[in-house]
């Protein structure tokens, strides 16, 4: 994503009206709604409301009341109510591991839910953490996946999670405040592999991999509530 321009410093009308939307105003001429990865933004379009392709890039602002946008590939350009492949740009051949946390109660009880595929083969992963955190059972969906792996492990992961915590402390250089121990096992796990990525999708959005990780965490849930107390 190449940056264009600088972003105003000020002034205009309020963001409703840059954006032409939310009051039923129609879109600015030259400009429609489009969805680039999992955010909603403007491009320029052309006469037949398609994205207009310059040098092989489309120009996209997150308000059209910016100076401000980014030069992208056109693909990575979707219309609203096309479906988004959240696999797009991950390799052939990677291992794609969707993970998630369920939590009843923060804390309350947490189960994990983990989906892996490399190739034509796939494995899921449901387990019931007992009482913890919503946090705790997102970093730990992550930790199973990475621990499920057989070595030795060549191939690029791509793990797919909805928690920006995750995220945010394993690979954007966020400081964990909370379950220290926990994140830096994980981030031994990430450097003893050869490629890691993380990438986030949104949560119950209809995400396939998501949803049956979601579905997976909340079935350990409800199976260990029916377990009898260990005594």
């Amino acid at each position: 994503m190449i940056p264009v321009g600088a972003r105003k410093s000020g002034g205009g009308g309020s963001k409703s009206e840059a954006l032409g939307e939310d009051g039923g105003a129609p879109p600015p001429p030259g400009w429609g709604r489009f969805r680039f990865k999992d955010n909603k933004v403007w491009a320029r379009v052309d006469g037949a409301g398609r994205p207009v392709v310059q040098g092989d890039r489309v120009e996209v602002r997150y308000s059209v009341g910016d100076e401000k946008g980014y030069l992208v590939a056109p693909d990575r350009v979707h219309g609203l109510d096309e479906p988004v492949d959240f696999e797009e740009g991950i390799p052939e051949g990677a291992v794609v591991a969707y993970t998630d946390g369920a939590c009843t109660g923060n804390p309350g009880p947490a189960g994990i839910g983990v989906v892996l595929r490399a190739g034509s083969h796939s494995r899921e992963i449901s387990e019931y953490l007992g009482l913890a955190t919503n946090n705790i059972a997102e970093l730990t969906a992550i930790k199973r996946a990475l621990l499920a792996l057989k070595p030795p492990v060549r191939r690029p992961v791509w793990v797919l999670t909805d928690s920006e915590y995750a995220i945010g402390v394993l690979a954007k250089g966020w400081k964990a405040q909370a379950n220290r121990e926990l994140v830096e096992e994980i981030r031994g796990l990430v450097r003893a592999l050869p490629e890691v990525r993380f990438r986030k999708v949104p949560g119950h959005a209809g995400v396939p991999g998501n949803e049956r990780a979601d579905e997976l965490a909340r079935q350990a849930i409800a199976q260990g509530k029916k377990q009898p107390p260990v005594a």
